[in-house]
């Protein structure tokens, strides 16, 4: 188990982690979720021995590797691997040869056995004896990871690894490489500003704002029971409305609501129809088309607006006049995600 406690960080008087309390099971995947500058490869940089920390302590087992300024196990001793978001090839080198590179200790034969394995996992033994430089870049991420894996680290730690790709060649590599980290049973830790990257790759993820923890769940948890509103919103689209919006237009009066707070009420928790209840008569202002779903943005006469993630196939055009509910789950997500807000200038969708 890799263990953190406490850990704090500053560079040049500025405060870069603080506070930061993190448990990983062996053998699971996490993510650090947050926006740039938030802490999560300065955080990486520590684990990997990389950086020592002012305060608090870091332990993998019962080793102790970092403990304030008093302990300090440097990199090398660790046995963990980073894989960078601009990852480095030997481009003199061919694919195997770029694999191997880290196993001169072993035999020759078992090298060779090594390689097989992470060629065929990651499918590209086709590529075998191909100059890395000739490579597309999901193709050479491939590469640099397996040549990652070939030395067997205790944790692998990855930062935006494939920001650079396509999101459906990611989507593949992703999916691949989580298979592969299942099968040798590898501690992963995953650095990613993309929620929903961190929501398929992850069993836990741990979000990150200004160098503190803001939450940390499983993705499904996280997603549904966010701790606060900036956590809700950084983790997929919101609507916020008043308690007494959630009475008047959507009739929630067994609902223990408060008028002057707000809720949040996820897009695709609103059904849209062309019948409904007069009061809650809302007029199409946008229809944006994404495949299996489209985005529709509604408004009443005073300005306020929902945005809403549709399924069905109804047509609707803009300047048509719908109705709206709200799911039977939503009723649920609406209680738990309760959270008071400063102001009302958040009231529409954020």
């Amino acid at each position: 188990m890799l263990t953190i406690q406490n850990l704090s960080r500053s560079v040049k008087g500025k405060k870069i982690l603080s506070n930061i309390n993190i448990r990983i099971k062996s053998g699971t995947i996490v993510s650090l979720l947050g926006p740039s500058g938030s802490g999560k490869t300065t955080l990486l940089r520590i684990i990997m021995g990389l950086e020592d920390v002012d305060e608090g302590s870091l332990s993998f087992g019962d080793t102790l590797l970092s403990k304030g300024k008093r302990i300090f196990i440097p990199a090398e001793q660790r046995e963990f691997a980073l894989v960078f978001q601009e990852f480095i090839l030997f481009p003199h080198l061919d694919v195997y040869k770029n694999i191997v590179i880290g196993l001169n200790h072993l035999e020759q034969s078992r090298r060779r056995i090594i390689a097989e394995e992470l060629l065929e996992l990651f499918e590209i033994t086709h590529l075998k004896y191909q100059c890395v430089d000739t490579l597309s870049g999901g193709e050479q991420q491939r590469v640099a990871i397996a040549r990652t894996l070939a030395v067997r680290p205790r944790v692998l730690m990855l930062d935006e690894p494939f920001s650079n790709i396509d999101r459906k060649m990611k989507e593949y590599l992703y999916g691949r490489l989580q298979d592969i980290l299942k099968q040798y049973n590898m501690t992963t830790i995953l650095a990613t500003h993309d929620h929903a990257e961190a929501f398929f790759f992850s069993d836990n993820v741990y979000v990150l704002k200004d160098g503190e923890i803001k939450d940390e769940n499983p993705p499904s948890l996280l997603y549904t029971q966010p701790a606060d509103p900036w956590v809700a919103s950084f983790v997929g689209d919101v609507n916020y409305i008043s308690g007494y919006d959630l009475k008047t237009l959507f009739h929630f009066h067994n609902q223990a609501l408060c008028d002057d707070s707000f809720y949040l009420i996820r897009p695709e928790e609103f059904l849209i129809s062309k019948s409904g209840h007069e009061t809650n008569e809302w007029v199409i202002e946008k229809i944006e088309f994404y495949g299996f779903y489209r985005t529709i943005r509604v408004t009443l006469q005073n300005g306020k607006k929902i945005n809403i993630k549709d399924l069905n196939r109804a047509h609707y055009t803009v300047g048509e006049k719908v109705f709206l509910r709200i799911a039977k789950t939503g009723e649920s997500i609406v209680l738990q995600s309760a959270q008071k807000r400063k102001g009302t200038d958040h009231e529409n969708n954020s």
